[in-house]
């Protein structure tokens, strides 16, 4: 609450941000919550570093209950879903159609978002952090054209996640971009 008052004092939006695959180390169940509770909806190729299969719906819904909580007890003005880091978001050889289920849970989370705008007064936005080519998004399952398409984010930041990449094509997100209400945001970071 201290962090997100100084930063409207100042002027500044307040986004949460949630990496949605990225674990550091293997955790004691006590520690690791939902992902040690819940081995079943881990995703079976990551037996060091566990992340969560988004086949289940229990995944999808548990970040939306996260995101629900988030908005309805803090004043903040977003949510950034970081897509980046990690990328483990289904078993390799998974059947599932990998770009319908992230956008369904994309739009899953504008839903929260929204909900809490009708109570609140004001839209809250929902951010995206992905990959540098829409290519590397389209194969592991980020439909960014939809998701600017169908309005459900208002802003997209493409970029790896520790290096800047001078190959990327801004080009072709930032069309995507043009045609809609979101912002485009490239990453910078501080190595090349």
């Amino acid at each position: 609450e201290i962090m997100i008052d100084q930063a409207h004092k100042r002027g500044m939006k307040f986004f949460c941000k949630l990496r949605l695959t990225d674990w550091h180390r293997k955790r004691s169940i006590a520690e690791s919550g939902f992902i040690g509770r819940h081995p079943e909806f881990c995703n079976p190729d990551r037996k060091t570093r566990q992340t969560l299969d988004y086949s289940h719906q229990e995944v999808r819904d548990y970040h939306a209950d996260l995101i629900r909580e988030l908005s309805s007890r803090f004043d903040i003005d977003g949510i950034t879903l970081n897509f980046t880091r990690g990328l483990a978001y289904f078993p390799k050889n998974t059947k599932v159609n990998r770009h319908v289920i992230l956008t369904d849970f994309v739009r899953q989370i504008r839903d929260v978002l929204d909900d809490q705008t009708r109570t609140g007064g004001r839209r809250l936005q929902l951010n995206a952090i992905v990959w540098p080519h829409l290519g590397q998004c389209n194969h592991y399952g980020a439909d960014v054209a939809t998701w600017i398409g169908d309005d459900l984010v208002d802003h997209l930041c493409p970029g790896n996640t520790h290096t800047s990449d001078p190959a990327m094509d801004h080009e072709a997100f930032s069309a995507l971009c043009r045609q809609s209400q979101c912002k485009y945001f490239p990453m910078l970071q501080p190595t090349l």
